[in-house]
C-alpha cells in the first residue's frame, strides 16, 4: 500500500512539474510572438517616416501580417500610409502639370489631363 501511494505520488508530482513547464513554455512562445508583432509594427512606422518608405512599406506590410499570425495593420498605421500615398500622388500630380505646362504649353492635351485639380493648374486656369 505504501509503495502504490508513493509511485501515486511521483507520478503526481512529474504529471504537475510537466504541466508547470508547458505552461511556462506557451506563455514565453505567446511573449515572444507579441515581441515579434511589436517589432514588425515598429519598423513599418519607422519605415514609414523614413526617406525610401514608398519601396519598403508594401513588403513591411507583409512582414507585419506574417509576424502577427494574418493581423495586418492597425486603423493608424493604415491611415498613415493612406496619408502619405495622398501626398505623394498630389506631388505626381503637381509635377505632370507643371512638365505639360512647361513641355506643350496650357491649351495642350496633356495640360487639359494633368492640371485640373493641382494648384499650378487653378493658377493656370484649369
Amino acid at each position: 500500500m505504501k509503495t502504490s501511494n508513493v509511485v501515486i505520488g511521483l507520478l503526481s508530482a512529474i504529471l504537475f512539474v510537466a504541466g508547470l513547464g508547458l505552461y511556462s513554455y506557451r506563455g514565453e512562445l505567446n511573449r515572444k510572438a507579441k515581441e515579434r508583432c511589436e517589432k514588425a509594427h515598429s519598423e513599418f512606422r519607422a519605415a514609414l517616416y523614413g526617406t525610401d518608405w514608398v519601396f519598403t512599406t508594401p513588403n513591411l506590410d507583409k512582414e507585419i501580417e506574417k509576424a502577427c499570425d494574418g493581423e495586418g495593420l492597425n486603423p493608424e498605421e493604415t491611415a498613415s500610409l493612406k496619408e502619405h500615398r495622398d501626398a505623394v500622388q498630389k506631388l505626381s500630380n503637381e509635377y505632370l502639370c507643371e512638365d505639360a505646362l512647361r513641355a506643350y504649353g496650357a491649351s495642350s492635351t496633356p495640360a487639359k489631363q494633368h492640371c485640373p485639380g493641382t494648384q499650378i493648374g487653378k493658377k493656370a486656369g484649369f
